[in-house]
């Protein structure tokens, strides 16, 4: 998949930021979250709106098949377990 030219500005950014030792987390929201998210921005994280981006220390997501478990990077954290769907919060 072929990065958009806004990926290609957010990751030079979000590089040149750590570079110069600002380590601000960065997180991806996708759902109805609206709870992480004001969480996380009082925590002082940042927002990538780019959904597909790669781009992010944590991205939290409703559906399983948005998380892209191959691209995933060791430090990164996702909110579900591939090719797990027993888990659940029902009662």
């Amino acid at each position: 998949k072929e990065l958009v030219a806004s990926q290609v500005e957010d990751a030079v950014s979000l590089a040149n930021r750590r570079k110069r030792g600002h380590d601000q987390k960065v997180f991806i929201l996708s759902g109805p979250f609206k709870e992480v998210r004001d969480a996380l921005l009082r925590r002082g994280w940042c927002e990538n709106s780019t959904k597909e981006s790669v781009l992010f220390d944590l991205k939290w997501t409703l559906y399983d098949n948005e998380v892209g478990y191959l691209q995933l990077r060791r430090e990164q954290i996702v909110n579900h377990f591939q090719g797990n769907g027993e888990i659940t919060t029902k009662g």
